[in-house]
């Protein structure tokens, strides 16, 4: 995770880089593709 402090500060945090590893099982290919797809939405 990078985060600029020397920006501006704003009531939520934002980050200016975010690396994130998911690691599924129970679930098809297609699905996980489908709910990481999602999170990366939100």
């Amino acid at each position: 995770m990078y985060r600029d402090f020397d920006k501006e500060q704003g009531e939520v945090s934002l980050y200016d880089a975010v690396n994130v590893k998911f690691e599924m099982w129970g679930v098809s290919d297609d699905d996980a593709k489908f709910l990481v797809k999602t999170w990366k939405s939100r």
